[in-house]
């Protein structure tokens, strides 16, 4: 049955266009369209650079090469390459529910593998093919999960083996490395603590790492990627502890998806997430305290657990290091399962008869299941088509300029200019506002104005003092280059009704 689910949410966008940054790892990959021989792929990143230049890179090469397969089959048709995700969903689903069944049975692996199926945060893995990358090193983590749980013959060599095929998908494969490390530790109850297999699992998440620092080439991320990156330090713990706090809150209340978090959400102003950050911060502690004294006391599943769910939140906090984006839920696709096993356990353990616990248990699991797939139609169906998908993200994240400048490009593509210029012209905005807070109520009072009426007012609104700057930027943005000049000139008679200097 989870498996079955699992199949039928991967392919609720089976139908779909190439969106976001598929264009970027497929359409424009030497890789994946053939450009380049199988020699010179694997010198190559998951975006078809080469490997060590300024570009922001990581070493994948197993899934640009799956693609160039599947690209060769299809003629660029994006469906064959999106039905990979219905296969990698499934495999991850039950390589989470070995695991589970190892260490709490066969029921409780059944209800978490149709809880971990459908569950909405899975949307931007499943919607997007770059997720895939997710998914598939997800699926070959948990296998390496389930070797060492299981302890079966050569569990060692076969737990290894699922994390090297991993590291060739994602380098997020360290996260379930570390929790195996866990995991055998906790384990030394039932089989002496091997120190040969501890230091092994330690080799290769530094392995790992210093492959991806020699990828990326050592280069610091930039506040337009990442606006945690320019908050100085203190400012940086808060949010930090907020964004942390939204990953584990995503896990288990997962019903706020959106494509793109941030990018403008966080800043200097750490009022609006002092809240967030006190429930980040307290979460926090009680893991450290709990998972030290489940780990002392030998308690292999509540160990596990509690840091592969708390894993995936953390890595992505920014309190550890700062990564290439604010919040992103793709990179929470295994974690989840943490928290869908954390939700069975409490319905299975209710301290009430076993009747009327197993007819309580089964009535709110069979409800959550419901929810959880009409979530997730809801997260997924946007990522179909481009236009959609960063409506759909703007109705969530109001303040990501990144959001607003691909909702602005998607809807001059579709006719829709004046619309489209004022939403670029957002993007504009707020990217040159980084890292200084935004006031919410400006951006919802322009969007309420009649569209031509919204775009001129809104440099003189927006930029008082130097609206011909933000006028400048908005047509460097939206026509760029020779072949946009009468485009351009065009747009600046538009806005010199108002704006005399825009004529130049």
């Amino acid at each position: 049955m989870p498996l079955v689910l699992a199949g039928a949410m991967a392919s609720v966008t089976v139908d779909g266009q190439w969106v976001y940054d598929d264009r970027h790892a497929i359409l424009e990959s030497p890789v994946v369209q053939g450009q380049v021989s199988l020699g010179e792929a694997l010198q190559r990143d998951f975006w078809g650079h080469k490997l060590g230049n300024p570009s922001k890179v990581s070493w994948r090469p197993a899934l640009p090469l799956i693609w160039r397969a599947l690209s060769n089959v299809s003629g660029g048709d994006p469906g064959p390459t999106r039905a990979l995700a219905i296969l990698a969903h499934i495999f991850a689903t039950w390589a989470l529910m070995r695991v589970v069944r190892s260490l709490h049975g066969s029921t409780v692996a059944i209800w978490v593998g149709a809880l971990f199926a459908l569950h909405p945060a899975h949307a931007e893995a499943l919607g997007g093919v770059v997720g895939q990358a997710d998914i598939l090193a997800a699926g070959c983590g948990l296998m390496a999960m389930a070797s060492l749980a299981e302890m079966g013959r050569s569990f060692a060599l076969k737990t290894f083996v699922w994390l090297l095929v991993g590291a060739l998908f994602k380098e997020v494969i360290v996260l379930y490395a570390l929790v195996c490390l866990v995991l055998l530790i906790a384990l030394r109850g039932k089989r002496p603590l091997n120190a040969l297999h501890c230091a092994g699992l330690v080799g290769f998440v530094l392995l790992v790492a210093l492959v991806q620092n020699y990828a990326h080439g050592g280069h610091a991320e930039h506040p337009k990627d990442n606006v945690i990156a320019a908050l100085p330090m203190f400012e940086r713990f808060i949010n930090g502890l907020a964004i942390f706090w939204r990953g584990i809150r995503v896990s288990f209340l997962p019903f706020d998806v959106a494509a793109n978090h941030g990018y403008a959400q966080y800043s200097e102003d750490i009022g609006p997430v002092l809240g967030a950050a006190a429930l980040g911060g307290a979460v926090l502690f009680a893991s450290v305290w709990a998972g030290v004294r489940w780990l002392l006391g030998g308690k292999p599943a509540h160990a596990l657990w509690l840091s592969f769910g708390v894993g995936p939140a953390l890595a992505q906090s920014h309190l550890l290091f700062v990564g290439p984006t604010e919040f992103a839920e793709r990179l929470l696709y295994g974690g989840v399962g943490a928290a869908c096993v954390v939700v069975v356990l409490l319905l299975t353990n209710l301290r009430v008869s076993p009747e009327a616990r197993n007819k309580l248990s089964a009535s709110v699991l069979v409800v959550l299941c419901g929810l959880f797939a009409l979530g997730s139609w809801q997260a997924q169906r946007p990522w179909r088509a481009p236009l959609a998908l960063w409506e759909h993200t703007l109705q969530r994240e109001p303040l990501a300029w990144r959001a607003h400048h691909n909702y602005g490009d998607a809807l001059t593509k579709n006719g829709q200019t004046q619309r489209g210029l004022w939403h670029l012209m957002m993007g504009v905005w707020l990217k040159r506002r980084l890292p200084k807070a935004v006031p919410l109520e400006v951006v919802q009072g322009l969007a309420a104005v009649e569209p031509t009426e919204r775009l001129l007012m809104s440099p003189g609104v927006l930029n008082k003092n130097a609206p011909c700057v933000l006028i400048d930027g908005l047509i460097r943005a939206a026509y760029s280059g020779a072949d946009f000049a009468d485009s351009a000139r065009t747009a600046r008679q538009i806005f010199a009704q108002r704006y005399p200097c825009a004529k130049r």
